[in-house]
């Protein structure tokens, strides 16, 4: 919980405010043409 605060910035958003770790783990980026089967 927290104040969240939200920069717009030449069409990108920044986020700023209090953070703590939830889970950790890994992910593995596949390419769209394998997501059509």
């Amino acid at each position: 919980g927290g104040e969240l605060h939200v920069d717009l910035t030449d069409g990108r958003a920044t986020l700023r405010g209090p953070t703590e770790h939830e889970l950790g783990g890994e992910a593995e980026t596949v390419s769209a043409r394998h997501l059509d089967a």
